[in-house]
């Protein structure tokens, strides 16, 4: 529920400014991502699952943002995409199913993440993980924007290996601090 909120808001925001994927457009979409997905997840897990303060709780909370953003937005366009190429008539109605756009690497960062805000939740003097959370989801939405609007053209074996990259560096990183958090 907290990912169709922000999505919502997020949409609101959208609308007010230009998305022409030029390089600032792409980063103020970041920015927007990031600060808005992360306080929502620090709102859910502040106000609403309150008595769900386990780590097991921030992990399922991450599997179900990440399964709702794949769903609403990974999922849509593709559907959008594929019903486009059935009007026109297109021959490359594969093309537009990109199943790679369903790689589990975003779902291991959304996972990650909510360890980081869980984290900002429930241990003192912790709340600058929600910042950094905000700061990585920020960084990787401007990654993965340039990279689609670059790279992808350049190498599709690239762009999927640095997505692999930055999911295993933010899994460890989220790991370590709750390791270290946890004693």
């Amino acid at each position: 529920m907290t990912y169709m909120v922000v999505s919502w808001i997020r949409a609101l925001f959208r609308m007010l400014m230009v998305y022409d994927g030029s390089v600032s457009a792409i980063i103020w979409s970041a920015i927007l991502s990031g600060v808005l997905e992360e306080l929502g997840r620090y709102f859910a897990f502040r106000k609403v699952l309150v008595s769900y303060t386990q780590p097991k709780d921030a992990m399922s909370y991450g599997i179900g943002h990440s399964a709702c953003e794949i769903i609403l937005s990974t999922g849509m366009i593709m559907l959008n995409e594929f019903l486009t190429a059935v009007q026109t008539g297109s021959e490359d109605m594969i093309g537009t199913l990109d199943i790679f756009g369903m790689i589990p690497t975003g779902m291991l960062i959304h996972i990650a993440l909510s360890v980081l805000v869980y984290i900002s939740v429930n241990y003192r003097d912790s709340r600058k993980y929600l910042y950094i959370a905000a700061g990585i989801h920020i960084a990787g939405d401007i990654i993965s924007g340039l990279s689609v609007k670059y790279l992808l053209d350049i190498s599709f074996l690239l762009y999927y290996a640095l997505e692999i990259i930055l999911a295993a560096a933010v899994v460890w990183y989220a790991r370590r601090v709750y390791k270290e958090m946890d004693g």
